[in-house]
């Protein structure tokens, strides 16, 4: 908190949200007054409201190592986990479909998930031990043939998975398994890099970046 007011709450959950970046601010305060077109439009105004949102898209896949087209914008982590987990599943189908995730995830993610397990998706969500954490076994052990996203919504608990992702690799990519990471509290820097995608057909990370 920047009040320093006497009696004035200590804010300790930057982990949740943060107040917006005074350079975030003075970035989009151009498209927030004069050039507040709607970017999907074909006149001018418009059209320099799209500049604005690709060259974003351009800084932001140069900043993790991927392609333009690679990256979608949504409004925040609640409709990105719902993109990412739903968009994967085929409802025509649920029942070939297999969701790993955490007993701590958060409600964004255990909402998705079990909301999709009324649908008939399998789900399983796997206990943590005294310090929150996954064992990575209990991971190994639930994957099956039909898994597709495997859930890690913590940077300790993607690194617990990813951690030997080398060794194994090859056995995972015969599965054709999914990693969803919400990495809303991630920051550029970070250094996520997607350039090398592991061994994953889809990988998802999503991620408030602090330019």
């Amino acid at each position: 908190m920047t009040d320093k007011t006497p009696g004035s709450p200590i804010y300790l959950d930057h982990n949740a949200t943060t107040p917006i970046d005074p350079e975030a601010v003075e970035t989009m305060m151009p498209y927030l007054k004069g050039e507040f077109g709607n970017p999907s439009s074909g006149y001018p105004l418009g059209n320099r409201a799209k500049e604005g949102v690709e060259k974003a898209r351009g800084e932001t896949s140069a900043l993790l190592g991927c392609q333009p087209g690679e990256i979608i914008f949504t409004s925040g982590g609640s409709e990105s986990n719902n993109l990412g987990l739903k968009g994967l599943i085929n409802l025509a189908d649920p029942g070939e479909f297999h969701i790993i995730t955490s007993a701590i995830e958060h409600p964004a993610i255990l909402n998705p998930a079990l909301f999709l397990m009324e649908l008939g998706v399998k789900v399983t969500i796997l206990p943590v031990d005294r310090l929150g954490q996954i064992d990575p076994d209990d991971v190994r052990k639930a994957i099956t043939s039909r898994t597709m996203p495997i859930l890690a919504g913590s940077d300790q608990a993607t690194r617990l998975i990813l951690k030997d992702y080398h060794y194994k690799s090859r056995c995972y990519q015969a599965l054709n398994l999914h990693f969803h990471a919400p990495k809303c509290p991630s920051k550029a820097s970070r250094h996520i890099r997607l350039k090398n995608r592991l061994f994953l057909r889809g990988f998802i990370l999503m991620a408030k970046i602090a330019f």
